[in-house]
């Protein structure tokens, strides 16, 4: 893929520098009459790895000139490999595009399985390690998964762990285009067959030699990136793998409880009372599952929500969640910790972890609600006043509003009453916050519903303000509605729009916190053992 300087190249790159350039550039009218002029560049290594023109072109993704070229090339010629042992078909994988690959394997249907010695260099493994559905749904499609060896089916499947190929395999999500869930069945078939292959295989690499050498390193692979979908397929096919237990990682569940990864845990539900040897054992290093709840997660699990305050909510459930199922003797008892020199109980391990993050998590709390509090604050000394000094103003005669039998007066007012009271309720609530004593308890429930309610509130506030100046824009200018103002009158749709797509994601992590995490974050996903007729429909 490189041309490298011309000073250093060799005389055979320098002749075919040409015809790299052309490939690169996608021009086929000069590659043609270079290779009329060279017949034998369709073969030469022109680049420092040694790769042909079609590597090049596959790798640029120059669609229209490997066309062209498989055309001219014979199945030889399709099969070399450059200095890293790769075929042009490994470059079409990485390049995404699936018309490439078609091209090259509808000419030499062996180039799936070259080279079959080098699973690094396997087409299909190039592109389940890049991820592309599209491309591996077809290449699994070409690719003779029996004809591997059971070691590179191994491979394979661990490639399989740190993709997102099949997360929504199983998911029923009808707004999904029918095309997107054939990619997401055949990702989930590749995993399967390669399963199904290695039990079938000789003694060697029978199940019971994959669970002694590869096994606790996949599902703690697995678990750790929180891929559901793969173990899902491994536990099915072998049940007794959710009891798998290690000195160094414990269960899956260990790994599910360090990582909170919370969809794995769930799986705890669906094995019934059974899970008790499980939540009793211990690592080497004395930390079981309720000594894993105790600890910090790491910060690309803590920051999956918004907030150091509801990221202390959402450790504080993984704690009493795990209380809940772990025995009392392991809870009342102490643990020696990672230095060995001193021993805490579990709920003194977890209050020291968390210091810091409950005082982050107050100031949090502080500081978003002051600011909410002045911005409602902002708006009541607005839409106060408004009540009293209505558009058109009064008759000097009555009092009353002149506009007062119009349908936009009655619009206006009940618009700026609303607003006036939702910013009263919201200072409330954010004032309630502030004065809040900030303990575990309060974080768990009363603080996200207060944060929650607030916000609702101030929103409110703000749309009844701008419906409240919309009506007095019409109010103001009934007789003459002239193009100008009709742009003013709807402008307000712009800050309200502006303000949800804003705070969307804010909006979504303390809603979730406030009524879902509490209720629903730990309970049965019913993902394990299915009667056989559910599992066919999936």
């Amino acid at each position: 893929m490189e041309e490298g300087h011309h000073s250093s190249l060799p005389p055979s790159r320098v002749i075919y520098a040409r015809f790299l350039r052309a490939a690169l550039e996608d021009d086929w009218k000069t590659a043609e009459a270079f290779i009329q002029e060279n017949p034998n560049c369709l073969a030469a290594p022109i680049t420092k790895q040694e790769g042909t023109a079609l590597h090049n072109a596959a790798g640029a993704k120059r669609t229209r000139f490997v066309k062209e070229l498989v055309k001219l090339m014979t199945l030889e010629q399709l099969e070399l490999r450059n200095n890293r042992n790769c075929t042009a078909l490994f470059y079409a994988a990485q390049s995404e595009i699936v018309t490439i690959a078609e091209v090259m394997v509808k000419k030499n249907i062996n180039l799936p399985l070259i080279p079959r010695n080098d699973i690094q260099c396997l087409p299909l493994y190039a592109a389940i390690k890049t991820g592309n559905r599209d491309m591996v749904s077809y290449l699994y499609s070409v690719t003779p998964i029996q004809d591997l060896a059971s070691a590179h089916r191994v491979e394979l499947l661990k490639a399989t762990i740190s993709t997102d190929l099949y997360g929504m395999a199983y998911t029923c999500d009808h707004q999904r285009s029918a095309l997107q869930q054939s990619f997401d069945a055949s990702a989930h078939r590749l995993v399967d067959c390669l399963w199904e292959k290695l039990g079938d295989d000789d003694k060697r690499f029978s199940p019971t030699a994959v669970d002694e050498q590869h096994m606790m390193k996949l599902l703690v692979e697995a678990t750790e990136i929180g891929n559901l979908e793969f173990l899902v397929i491994l536990i099915r096919s072998y049940p007794d793998l959710i009891w798998q237990v290690d000195k160094e990682y414990g269960s899956l569940f260990h790994v599910a409880v360090k990582h909170r990864q919370e969809r794995i845990f769930n799986l705890i539900y669906e094995i019934g009372v059974s899970y008790g040897y499980l939540v009793t054992f211990c690592t080497k290093e004395e930390n079981s599952l309720l000594h894993l709840a105790g600890q910090l997660p790491s910060p690309d699990r803590l920051n999956i929500v918004s907030g150091a305050a509801l990221q202390m909510q959402r450790e504080l459930l993984w704690f009493q969640e795990i209380e809940k199922i772990v025995s009392k003797s392991l809870y009342s008892g102490k643990c020696e910790d990672n230095t060995g020199q001193t021993q805490k109980k579990t709920r003194e391990m977890f209050v020291n972890a968390h210091k810091d993050l409950q005082t982050s998590g107050e100031k949090w709390m502080k500081d978003t609600a002051n600011s909410c509090m002045l911005v409602g604050a902002l708006i009541a000394t607005m839409v106060f006043p408004a009540a009293f000094t209505v558009p058109g103003g009064n008759n000097q005669q009555t009092g009353i509003p002149i506009f007062l039998e119009t349908n936009w007066f009655v619009v206006f007012f009940l618009s700026d009453a609303i607003a006036m009271l939702s910013s009263s309720s919201s200072i409330l609530i954010f004032l309630a916050i502030l004065t809040s004593r900030f303990t575990e308890k309060d974080f768990l429930i009363s603080l996200p519903r207060r944060l929650a309610l607030g916000l609702a509130t101030l929103t409110t506030t703000k749309i009844g303000m701008l419906i409240a100046f919309t009506a007095a824009c019409f109010l103001v200018s009934q007789s003459n509605i002239s193009v100008p103002i009709r742009i003013i009158v709807v402008a307000p749709a712009i800050p309200i729009s502006l303000f949800v797509i804003l705070q969307y994601d804010l909006w979504l992590d303390i809603f979730h916190a406030a009524f879902y995490s509490n209720r629903f974050l730990f309970q049965s996903q019913n993902r394990l053992f299915k009667p056989a007729s559910l599992l066919r429909k999936e």
